[in-house]
């Protein structure tokens, strides 16, 4: 199993899915496809930012942070998939299975994805690898991008949803470097390979045999060029805010 874009093999992964996790009412294919576009297309950092700040609430990051990917995935996937807002479970139709970063736009049987260059982790270390990958972000201010690139990567390692897992990773990172007044050239990044490769390279290493060894050198370079990619908002997040909501009403009157 794998997550791009919504291309060939996409089409055909997303079938399995509302097959194996149905809704009522039962929902086309093409709807489907439509409403995660949309959904996508609408979501933003502010949102986040916002209910960080809203008084007399005031969440803080570690508050909000351990329940964001759930919250995503129910919002992304709510009358999509019957498992809308849940990681991936042993027992479930698919067994907890998923594997990525698919040399080959090709699915294979249920049984077996062996093509795939990564599996997911087993099911029973999503919770705590999760809460690992958020940790720096919710305790650790001292360098945001690190802690950013950091969190992606594990994240995308971990890939506790069956599908989503790249788009809500890149949501968290979002509005979490927006809340330091930050952001991520995702357009730029990927221009060419290299952060797939560079990414890869941290997956590959994120092992037993290498976690104290070749991990700390490959994650290293990943941030290095993650890096490259995040730039500071010309405004203050508040500001950016009044310009962006003032530039989308002279759109849409």
């Amino acid at each position: 199993m794998q997550n791009h874009s919504f291309d060939t093999f996409d089409r055909e992964y997303l079938k399995e899915l509302i097959k194996e996790f149905p809704v009522t009412p039962p929902i086309s294919l093409e709807k489907a496809l439509k409403q995660l576009k949309d959904r996508s297309q609408q979501w933003n950092p502010f949102e986040f930012v916002e209910l960080i700040h809203t008084e007399p609430a005031h969440f803080t990051l570690e508050e909000i942070l351990p329940f964001l990917p759930k919250f995503l995935h129910q919002r992304m996937f709510n009358g999509i998939l019957g498992n809308a807002g849940s990681y991936r479970e042993d027992d479930d139709p698919l067994k907890g299975r998923v594997e990525f970063g698919l040399p080959t736009k090709k699915i294979n049987d249920k049984a077996e994805c062996s093509n795939s260059r990564f599996s997911g982790v087993h099911p029973v270390e999503i919770t705590t690898g999760i809460e690992k990958a958020i940790e720096k972000l919710a305790f650790d201010e001292s360098d945001p991008v690190e802690n950013a690139a950091k969190f992606y990567q594990q994240f995308v390692r971990i890939h506790p949803f069956y599908d989503g897992n790249g788009r809500i990773g890149r949501y968290i990172v979002e509005a979490y470097l927006y809340h330091f007044g930050l952001y991520v050239r995702w357009q730029d990044m990927k221009k060419n390979n290299r952060w797939i490769r560079q990414l890869n390279y941290c997956h590959r290493k994120m092992t037993q045999l290498y976690i104290s060894t070749a991990y700390p050198f490959a994650l290293k370079w990943w941030i290095h060029y993650f890096n490259k990619f995040v730039s500071e908002l010309a405004l203050a997040p508040e500001e950016k805010k009044i310009e962006l909501i003032g530039r989308k009403s002279k759109v849409n009157p």
